[in-house]
């Protein structure tokens, strides 16, 4: 089994491409500057806010049975200093790219599984404060994953995995009361972790369910 993980040398997807390698997956670990740190197969390099670049990365890639979008950006700010830049930054990375490399990815299947990192954010508007742009783009991943996955279905799924709060480099800004609200209304008292997300995309990879929206939030967020 191949997998390709974009944004492979982040938090997340380090822990992910680790996972998937210990299962005896080889994984093709998409990068933009830095490397990755965990094995791959394949280093692949493409600015995701350019679509050529995208589509030019997987020139070098023959076949996919799994997609596992990783990558990610996020600036905290209030919606009157928000500028036309940082919102398309932002939507530019996390949006329009994650359509344009399934776009690409599913020329590479046969049958497979896609899933796609969104965030509490997207779920809930306790969570999306002071970054609309980036609860925008995380919606719109779940709308994306559900309008897929009946598209694609029966032969390729696709799902999605929204995590709370993680203490990673995107994060680090988060100021200290907004992490102490989280984690006040969270009844695991603690917050998720990137092994978690791992876990998660391990559990989509084993199972047969598409268009859903898996929610790792310590029961902060319930339904």
């Amino acid at each position: 089994m191949i997998a390709l993980v974009v944004g492979s040398s982040g938090a997340i997807g380090t822990v992910v491409t680790k996972k998937l390698f210990d299962n005896n997956v080889e994984v093709i670990g998409h990068c933009f500057k830095n490397s990755p740190t965990s094995p791959v197969r394949l280093v692949v390099r493409a600015n995701l806010s350019k679509v050529k670049e995208i589509r030019n990365m997987f020139r070098c890639i023959d076949h996919l049975d799994f997609l596992v979008n990783c990558a990610g950006v996020l600036e905290s700010l209030e919606v009157e200093n928000l500028t036309e830049e940082e919102w398309d930054c932002v939507l530019d990375v996390n949006l329009k790219a994650t359509f344009f490399v399934i776009q690409e990815a599913i020329k590479k299947m046969t049958t497979g599984k896609i899933i796609s990192i969104s965030s509490v954010a997207g779920l809930s508007t306790e969570t999306a404060s002071r970054h609309p742009h980036y609860a925008a783009s995380k919606m719109g991943i779940i709308g994306l994953t559900r309008s897929l996955a009946r598209e694609l279905g029966p032969k390729i799924q696709v799902n999605c995995i929204a995590p709370d709060f993680i203490e990673t480099n995107l994060t680090k800004g988060t100021p200290s009361e907004t992490k102490d609200k989280v984690f006040d209304r969270t009844p695991l008292k603690r917050f998720i972790t990137p092994e978690e997300v791992a876990e998660a995309v391990m559990f989509l990879l084993r199972v047969n369910i598409t268009g859903q929206v898996i929610c790792l939030s310590g029961g902060r967020l319930m339904y």
